[in-house]
């Protein structure tokens, strides 16, 4: 471990001693070696090469190994879900570390549904009549009582209702404690877009019952934005853009949002010796929480001029979007329904017509 080519090998030191020790006591013990015994290394000095070895004495002691695993006191768990957390087979190796890893994946487990008060008590019934240490593990489980949900507090708003937060809660008031729905509860909030910082502090309350109330403390972001800017594309040309939102009317996140663009369409064919201004017009509504369900609704209306394959199309269009949060599956998981109405006016130069069965006039397309 401490062999080095010429030129690469270590300053020899105190500290270099004291940490091969204990790398090799930390190597002992991951094999089930608990009781080895390493003594300070005898030091051999070469005075002609500089080079130094270290002789460790080592007193092994017996290995233990895993026989078995006793689980007692576990209702809310079952019993073949904690072994599965031991990757142990009978007659491997005992690392301490792993009990230890082993003792946090169980409080871990209780914690997401609720069980904040767990005692675990460890046991070690040992054989040391045979040449290894036969081992077997004693886990005593006392659960207590599980922890609730209380009630929440909200602070920090200012244009903000306060059933904008409670509604976006993946928990109420007396369901059972479950961190992951507390995230998930934060990160619901994030996406609104209403706040530049959202802090979900727990304030556990005394008594016989473990009820863990929340206060959350956010910081509203400003609510409109505007955003121009001229441009330049090999495509397109020049272009000038501007888009503007609007993301809290009424202070219940109903949203209102506009883009506009032009450019030269600089590699459009023109028609009859004309060029195209290449247009986009959008304005659209967003209304959260249809019929107070998390249901979402948009409304868009487009208008758009582009050229392409010789010919120019010039649209308008409407657009309703709804859109399901199921909150019971995955984060993040929608049903969306939609439904679009467009009305298309193409022109192109009498050749094209003739070859592509290209004709002007206005085309509808519904869809569903």
């Amino acid at each position: 471990d401490m062999k080095a080519s010429v030129g690469t090998a270590p300053i020899f030191s105190q500290d270099l001693v004291i940490s091969a020790r204990e790398r090799l006591l930390n190597l002992y013990k991951q094999k089930g070696f608990w009781d080895v015994g390493i003594f300070e290394p005898r030091i051999i000095k070469n005075p002609s090469t500089g080079e130094v070895k270290l002789v460790f004495v080592i007193r092994e002691g017996k290995k233990r190994v895993f026989q078995r695993l006793s689980i007692t006191g576990n209702q809310a768990i079952p019993t073949a879900t904690i072994q599965d957390l031991i990757t142990l087979e009978p007659g491997d190796s005992l690392d301490r570390q792993s009990l230890v890893n082993f003792e946090k994946q169980l409080r871990t487990l209780y914690r997401q549904i609720g069980y904040l008060h767990l005692q675990i008590a460890v046991d070690l019934q040992q054989n040391r009549q045979l040449r290894e240490v036969e081992t077997q593990i004693i886990i005593q489980i006392t659960e207590n009582q599980r922890s609730r949900f209380g009630e929440v507090f909200v602070k920090g708003l200012i244009k903000t209702d306060p059933k904008v937060v409670q509604r976006e809660m993946r928990f109420k008031a007396g369901d059972d404690f479950n961190p992951d729905v507390v995230e998930e509860s934060r990160q619901a909030l994030a996406d609104l877009g209403l706040f530049s910082s959202i802090s979900m502090v727990p304030l556990e309350s005394s008594g016989k019952n473990s009820i863990i109330s929340y206060s959350i403390l956010v910081r509203e972001a400003r609510s409109g934005t505007v955003s121009f800017g001229p441009g330049w594309s090999r495509a397109e040309g020049l272009r000038f853009s501007v888009e503007s939102s609007y993301n809290n009317i009424d202070g219940v996140g109903r949203k209102v949002f506009s883009k506009g663009l032009l450019n030269e369409e600089r590699d459009q064919t023109p028609l009859a010796g004309k060029s195209l201004l290449g247009r986009y017009a959008g304005v659209g509504y967003f209304e959260p929480w249809l019929f107070d369900y998390p249901i979402d609704g948009t409304l868009a209306f487009n208008h758009k001029a582009e050229a392409r394959n010789n010919l120019w199309e010039i649209s308008r269009s409407a657009e309703a979007t709804i859109s399901h949060r199921v909150r019971k599956l995955r984060p993040k998981t929608l049903i969306e329904g939609f439904t679009l109405y467009k009305e298309a006016r193409e022109e192109a130069e009498g050749s094209v017509k003739a070859a592509t069965l290209i004709d002007s006039g206005s085309l509808q397309n519904r869809e569903l």
